[in-house]
């Protein structure tokens, strides 16, 4: 029964997502819902922090998913953001 409540909760996720015009790949949905399962249905705390003006970031448990409106910042930024990232990705 938790795991129906989690993959319900996750669909609800899902369309919220869709209703706002967000892009859903595959892999974000195979992601969504195993996430789902990983929390166990289990309500943690949602939080969302804004850092100005186009970068939204969601906390919820251990996951965070950073939204970037890449017409609302600088390329600078935009590229100092994906540097971290390529960063973290060759440390690994």
């Amino acid at each position: 029964k938790k795991n129906m409540a989690a993959m319900s909760n996750a669909a609800h996720h899902l369309l919220a997502i869709k209703k706002n015009g967000e892009d859903l790949e595959a892999s974000r949905i195979i992601q969504i819902l195993s996430d789902s399962v990983l929390v166990g249905g289990e309500e943690k705390t949602k939080d969302e922090k804004k850092y100005g003006e186009g970068i939204t970031a969601r906390y919820k448990g251990n996951f965070v998913t950073i939204k970037i409106d890449s017409r609302k910042i600088s390329k600078e930024i935009l590229s100092r953001i994906e540097l971290l990232l390529e960063e973290q990705s060759t440390d690994n």
